[in-house]
């Protein structure tokens, strides 16, 4: 009754304590390493609303969820907040790990590689360049809001690439990672395939004015990109491991992966497949090159 009436009888804002504080003791707990493969997983999984998504002809179950993590939570949330949801998310894991380790927290374990110092620097460079041009940009009379909005992206892609590098550290994470691009890509060409049949090849037409009937445009372009990178990914598996079970498995995902591609029509998007199977092929061993040449 208290706390229904703090809340102004909105029995949502009643129980969210009973909820939040769980979350967090369990989120503290966690690994950062499964934290990071959870989030990369709805990230890839959830719709972005900022790249509309089937211009906007349909919206997914993941659509809402999206713009909590895409958009600024100032229109998405209504708060006083130009940060997105995801950007806030790497915000708060950051603050996280500095915390562990502040405190000797050793949850994500003790005998962890560092990162590629290269990786690192490269990250701090960036990030270092972007302060000194927004200062700059500031001295000469710049817009704050519209700076924050230019160089935001840019300034939380090597944020984001440290938080990562910290996050992964052992060979099964890259696994890990792998299993999570077949099967997000997998998931995400059914749910192009669908709206395709179901929504848009029925209302392209008329939406352009009869021009965009074959289906164009399905879901979005970062769709196209991870297709592209689960088509790389089960024909390099293939063969860097000829077994059966690779071959099982590309048979099952490549199909409608690819049908999503046609859907998606980005013709780039076979190119962008040959010249990273070229890549793959140069920079692989020699067994690997063997069995190519084989075939």
């Amino acid at each position: 009754m208290f706390l229904m009436a703090i809340a102004d009888g909105n029995p949502a804002v009643a129980i969210a304590p009973f909820l939040v504080v769980p979350a967090v003791i369990l989120i503290w707990r966690m690994p950062m390493r499964l934290i990071a493969h959870g989030m990369l997983f709805l990230a890839l999984l959830i719709d972005n609303p900022t790249e509309r998504p089937g211009r906007n002809l349909y919206r997914s179950f993941s659509y809402v969820p999206g713009q909590f993590l895409y958009e600024t939570l100032s229109k998405s949330a209504h708060l006083p907040v130009k940060l997105t949801g995801l950007q806030l998310l790497i915000i708060i894991f950051l603050a996280m790990i500095g915390l562990r380790t502040l405190f000797g927290n050793r949850v994500d374990g003790v005998h962890r590689l560092p990162a590629a110092r290269p990786m690192v620097k490269a990250c701090l460079t960036a990030m270092a360049a972007l302060l000194g041009m927004w200062v700059s940009g500031m001295g000469r009379g710049g817009i704050v809001n519209y700076a924050i909005l230019q160089m935001q992206t840019m300034f939380f892609m090597p944020l984001m690439t440290l938080f990562y590098a910290y996050a992964f550290k052992r060979r099964r994470d890259v696994r890990t990672l792998l299993h999570t691009l077949l099967t997000v890509g997998f998931l995400r060409a059914l749910q192009c395939i669908y709206y395709w049949i179901t929504v848009v090849r029925h209302q392209a037409g008329d939406a352009a004015g009869g021009q965009e009937g074959d289906g164009s445009y399905v879901t979005t372009h970062s769709d196209s990109i991870l297709a592209v990178v689960v088509v790389i990914i089960c024909i390099v598996n293939i063969y860097q491991q000829p077994r059966w079970r690779a071959l099982l498995l590309a048979g099952f995902i490549l199909p409608p992966v690819a049908l999503g591609i046609v859907a998606n029509n980005r013709r780039i998007a076979f190119v962008a497949i040959g010249f990273g199977l070229a890549f793959s092929y140069l920079a692989a061993n020699g067994p690997f090159r063997r069995r190519v040449h084989q075939t």
